[in-house]
């Protein structure tokens, strides 16, 4: 597949609407656009994932957001700043899209972004980051890939190995493990009128289209908190991960986890 292959970074937040994953609060306004939800939510988009996408040696990516125009207005303002500081203008779009169908926004972006050329959507919930090289990583992938028929399925790519960051408890956590079809960094090669990321079920999809799976290293971090769409508890096979602060692959791979200040995911008043 040639090298100059797009990425499109996609993420819903606080999406009021069906997509390929869902949750109790997005059927809910009430309980999406609860405020204290809301700040939460903002606090790890910001800390987590746009400090992960900020952090890529290879930055020649788009980011897209899907939101809800439901969302309130300062919600609104502070997810847009927040992408502008972490990514800078051009690097992002943000759509506050009506409720519906995740897919079909989707599809949207792909066509504006690419075109009917075969993009690579992957996807990254708003909690949740990438390592530092994972954009690196997957192009590589993508430049010794076979070109995508035009009548063909989409491919997918899989990253099973990561870390899991607890942050239900005062102490801050990290725990490896591995799933082999997690959607965390879930990469999905495909055209505008194909299936997209957001409307298909990430533990069937790679094996019904084809898939590639890289577990050389850990690429991704997902959170365990409060606010978690669905409840993830600690797995047996999970392993915990101590002194990470210090361990050197990490410290290279997931620089920007050095520099959040967790103190604040407990305290609001601070972002009140």
């Amino acid at each position: 597949m040639s090298q100059s292959t797009e990425i499109l970074v996609s993420t819903r937040f606080s999406f009021l609407g069906a997509s390929g994953w869902q949750s109790d609060f997005s059927k809910d306004a009430a309980m999406l656009f609860d405020k204290n939800r809301l700040l939460r939510r903002l606090w790890l988009f910001n800390n987590i994932a746009l400090a992960s996408l900020a952090s890529q040696t290879d930055d020649n990516f788009h980011h897209f957001i899907l939101s809800s125009d439901q969302m309130p207005d300062w919600a609104k303002s502070e997810l847009t700043d927040m992408c502008e500081d972490r990514l800078g203008a051009g690097k992002f779009t943000i759509q506050f899209a009506p409720q519906g169908p995740a897919r079909k926004f989707q599809r949207h972006a792909i066509a504006k972004f690419a075109g009917s050329d075969p993009v690579a959507q992957v996807v990254l919930d708003d909690d949740d980051g990438l390592s530092s090289d994972f954009i690196a990583t997957l192009r590589a992938h993508l430049a010794q890939a076979e070109p995508l028929e035009a009548e063909g399925t989409p491919h997918f790519y899989t990253f099973p190995k990561g870390y899991a960051l607890g942050l239900r408890d005062d102490e801050v956590q990290l725990w490896a493990h591995r799933f082999k079809f997690i959607n965390l960094g879930l990469t999905m090669v495909g055209r505008k009128d194909h299936k997209n990321i957001f409307g298909i079920g990430h533990m069937d999809a790679p094996k019904r289209f084809g898939y590639t799976s890289d577990t050389r290293k850990l690429m991704y971090i997902r959170t365990l908190s409060d606010v978690n769409d669905s409840r993830v508890s600690v797995g047996e096979r999970w392993t915990e991960v101590e002194n990470w602060r210090d361990d050197e692959d990490f410290k290279s791979r997931f620089p920007w986890m050095l520099d959040v200040p967790f103190k604040e995911f407990n305290d609001f008043d601070s972002l009140a």
